[in-house]
């Protein structure tokens, strides 16, 4: 017996949502209820294929959008899409493996949310449609994760603190922030919980990159 397919919640950016809708309804006309596209249809369609041809993803699956484009956030769509549950279980477990291997993180996806946008990405990008809100899959985007968003400020903590030759104030940070790339100091004190723990991980983490860089030098 063939297996039922499930309904499956999701959150698509609205603008791919309305282009791809858009060329479902022009493909659709004329065409059978076998032949019919669907968003289930195209998204399960992209991640076998991303899957075989082993494409990489455009952007992180598990990063956090804290980055908006400017003049607001994207907006988003909730959808449903159609899927069989062994077909959903596969790419969870499939598409984990690759992105903790793409993007050197402990990666584990449990959701169709972290995979229909770049599914519909990657399905305009190869029908040659618009995509409106290109910087939501950008290399910056990519970045957007916990993990890089607190290597990023420890880097730029570091950099500041040789270029004063001292550890900056609060008012020092401010001010300077911008020299180095670095984030608010509401910002540091969000991710560290507080101002001195920042500098007492930027300290671990200069430790660490030292021992490193003294193992290559002694291979």
């Amino acid at each position: 017996m063939k297996e039922a397919k499930a309904a499956f919640q999701t959150t698509m950016l609205n603008s791919l949502h309305k282009t791809v809708s858009d060329y479902i309804d022009k493909y659709n006309k004329d065409k059978g209820r076998l032949e019919r596209l669907s968003f289930g249809k195209i998204i399960e369609s992209e991640i076998n294929r991303m899957i075989d041809e082993d494409i990489p993803f455009p952007c992180n699956p598990a990063r956090r959008v804290t980055r908006h484009k400017k003049g607001g956030k994207y907006k988003l769509k909730r959808s449903t899409i159609n899927l069989r549950p062994s077909t959903f279980t596969y790419f969870n477990e499939e598409l984990s493996k690759r992105a903790r291997k793409q993007f050197h993180e402990d990666v584990e996806i449990t959701s169709v949310n972290a995979y229909a946008n770049i599914a519909l990405y990657l399905f305009c990008k190869r029908n040659g449609l618009p995509v409106k809100d290109e910087s939501y899959f950008s290399f910056k985007g990519s970045r957007d994760t916990q993990e890089f968003e607190k290597m990023e400020a420890l880097e730029s903590m570091l950099e500041m603190e040789r270029m004063l030759c001292k550890r900056p104030t609060v008012r020092e940070w401010e001010e300077l922030k911008e020299k180095v790339n670095g984030p608010s100091y509401s910002k540091l004190v969000s991710i560290f919980d507080s101002y001195s723990k920042a500098w007492e991980a930027a300290n671990k983490y200069k430790s660490k990159k030292t021992q490193g860089e003294e193992n290559e030098e002694g291979l």
